[in-house]
């Protein structure tokens, strides 16, 4: 199950209830704390259940890591409306302590596998009925949930509003619903939850209140790999490969960024992190990315594979293929090759964890990153894609789809308005990829085909972290 729809009932307990709740170690019931203890206590009772379950599936069981990772990610609050704790501990909100034991005691009682649909909505229920807002519409308001259900807190008036009906046009979801907890907004109009088997990125879209892909109603590993490798802040071991076979001359420039060459002419450029040792290489986390037509290898290096606000703590390879095509398009069937050769001599010269390289393209170079990937599955651990679509296999991409070796990971920022790439094809992309069985993260913004910087480093670039082939 994804990060984020396994979060959802996480994000209700750490930021909707935000009272205070502590699961004992070894004692199996759920204590209740004070207001402004609960934040840290119930992150506590959340990593308890899950570096438990990831020690179990043989991963890491990091507490520390997991409960910075809980406090810290952003995108917890997005379906609670980024409330924050002097806002639910104010006037205009009534907090129901006995909720909060249901919440916690129910969060104990999820397991390890197998999670059946009905207990994980009842107990997300009970997180979100810890705090209910008391203003009735018309009241001055700073969040939605100061407003009593049926209302939301309007972000340009500031004031509680009647929820809207299905149908209506929205911009946020807990306009459909009360703090979107039924209801969503999905292409500017609110849609009621979704049925079993639709498309979904969320639990809280779904009728069944559980997403892996689609809504299901049982899901049968609901801590999986990619979450456990980064809540527990470890993975199982996997085989890294063999270390570089030669010595090649890195001559870095101002950035940091060196260019080198295969054997046969094909010109890449790469950036490495500042840890990384020639004279002791370790298994590094790679990228291999292709540009987009006019641009060249060196530039899409520094604003798309290594842009300038991860370098202080990039910790992986970043590998930006130019393979004589600077300032051209590319030729996906013939250049697929170029690709490959490149990653060898990279490989040749660098550590790349054979296990944890990620392929990476945009526009033009995202339609040549998807063939290679899906062409060559088993060298990849994912691939990340921005503004560009599947139509490089033309009527083939059922065929290719299905002859992946295995299905990989996929990651795909779009943009409404691209004139180049369709929105409309490229939802139908993510459609055959998650039809097909392949674990797809997706997000569309307003806006034309041009790709930007904040696109690899706050979207793309971070989904491969925990990202390993098999």
């Amino acid at each position: 199950m994804r990060l984020r729809s396994v979060l959802a009932l996480i994000a209700a307990s750490v930021l909707a209830t935000a009272c205070a709740s502590e699961v004992e170690p070894g004692v199996g019931h759920v204590s209740l704390a004070t207001a402004s203890t609960f934040a840290s206590l119930d992150v506590n009772a959340v990593c308890q259940l899950t570096t438990g379950c990831c020690a179990a599936a043989g991963y890491g069981s990091d507490m520390a890591t997991c409960r910075t990772l809980i406090a810290s990610v952003k995108g917890l609050s997005n379906e609670l409306d980024g409330v924050s704790a002097g806002v639910v501990t104010g006037p205009n909100v009534t907090y129901n302590d006995a909720a909060a034991t249901q919440c916690l005691t129910g969060i104990q009682g999820l397991g390890c596998s197998n999670m059946a649909a009905a207990g994980y909505k009842s107990t997300l229920q009970s997180c979100f009925a810890v705090y209910q807002g008391k203003l009735a519409a018309g009241a001055a308001c700073t969040a939605s949930i100061e407003c009593a259900p049926g209302n939301f807190c309007d972000a340009g008036s500031r004031r509680c509003a009647a929820l809207r009906a299905v149908g209506a046009a929205c911009t946020a979801s807990d306009q459909c619903s009360y703090r979107g907890a039924g209801a969503t907004c999905a292409d500017g109009q609110c849609v009621p939850p979704l049925p079993d088997g639709s498309l979904c990125s969320a639990g809280l879209e779904c009728a069944s209140g559980l997403c892996d892909g689609t809504c299901v109603r049982t899901a049968a590993t609901p801590f999986g790999a990619a979450t456990c490798a980064e809540l527990s802040g470890g993975a199982p071991v996997v085989d890294s490969g063999s270390p570089p076979s030669r010595s090649c001359a890195i001559n870095k420039d101002a950035n940091g960024f060196f260019k080198l060459t295969t054997p046969s002419g094909l010109d890449y450029w790469v950036r490495v992190p500042a840890s990384y040792s020639t004279a002791n290489p370790q298994p590094t986390r790679a990228v291999i990315g292709t540009h987009g037509c006019g641009d060249n290898a060196y530039n899409f290096a520094t604003w798309a594979m290594a842009p300038w606000d991860v370098r202080a703590t990039q910790d992986y390879i970043a590998i930006s293929v130019g393979a004589g095509r600077d300032g051209q398009c590319w030729d996906t069937a013939a250049d697929e090759a170029k690709v490959l050769a490149v990653l060898d001599d990279a490989r040749s010269c660098l550590y790349l964890h054979q296990k944890q390289t990620t392929m990476a393209g945009y526009s033009s170079g995202g339609g040549l990153a998807y063939r290679t990937a899906l062409h060559n599955a088993g060298r990849f651990a994912g691939v990340l894609i921005e503004n560009s679509s599947l139509s490089t296999f033309g009527a083939g991409t059922d065929a290719a789809l299905a002859a992946a070796a295995w299905k990989l990971n996929v990651a795909i920022s779009a943009r409404t308005e691209d004139g180049d790439y369709p929105i409309a094809t490229v939802r139908a992309d993510r459609a055959k990829l998650v039809a097909a069985g392949f674990p797809v993260q997706y997000r569309e913004l307003a806006g034309g085909h041009s790709g930007t910087g904040d696109d690899w480093s706050l979207y793309l670039l971070p989904k491969m972290r925990p990202w390993n082939a098999p």
